[in-house]
C-alpha cells in the first residue's frame, strides 16, 4: 500500500489517494491502476505490478519505486462513439520512483467477444481533477 498527495487543478486542495498493489486483497488480487508523469507535458497510465521501498545508509533517505505495467494509447473508439480516452495494456514494464506518480485513476474495461477485456475507457469523470488534467 501506499499514498499519494496532489494538488486538486480543481479547487487547488491537498489530496491523497490510497493505491494498492496485492496479490491477495480480500481473497482476489488487486492491482491499482495510476497516472504517471512522463515528459513535461505527458501523462501515461499504468498499473501497478509491485511496490518497494529501498534504504540507505542515511536513516531519513528511503526511496519508494514500484513496477508499473504500461498502456499503450488506442486510437479505437467504441460503437457508442462517446468520447473517452482509450488505452490498451502493453507488454511494456518499468520501474519507477513512486514520486513519479500523480494519482491513481479509474479505468472501464471494454469487453469484446471473448468476454475478456481488450481495451479500456480512462474514466475522466470520477471528479473535477482528473476532468481537468485529462482535457488539457
Amino acid at each position: 500500500m501506499m499514498t499519494v498527495q496532489y494538488t486538486s487543478a480543481d479547487n487547488w486542495t491537498r489530496q491523497r489517494d490510497i493505491l494498492r498493489c496485492n496479490p491477495l486483497f480480500y481473497g482476489r488480487k488487486r492491482e491499482d491502476t495510476v497516472i504517471i508523469q512522463g515528459p513535461p507535458g505527458e501523462l501515461w497510465f499504468g498499473r501497478l505490478k509491485a511496490l518497494f521501498r529501498l534504504a540507505s545508509p542515511h536513516p531519513l533517505h528511503k526511496h519508494g519505486i514500484a513496477m508499473v505495467q504500461y498502456f499503450d494509447a488506442s486510437d479505437s473508439q467504441a460503437a457508442t462513439d462517446i468520447r473517452m480516452r482509450t488505452v490498451q495494456e502493453s507488454q511494456k514494464t518499468e520501474f519507477i520512483f513512486l514520486t513519479s506518480v500523480v494519482r491513481a485513476c479509474h479505468v472501464i474495461p471494454q469487453f469484446g467477444d471473448n468476454r475478456k477485456p481488450t481495451r479500456y475507457y480512462v474514466n475522466d469523470l470520477v471528479d473535477g481533477d482528473m476532468l481537468l488534467r485529462l482535457r488539457r
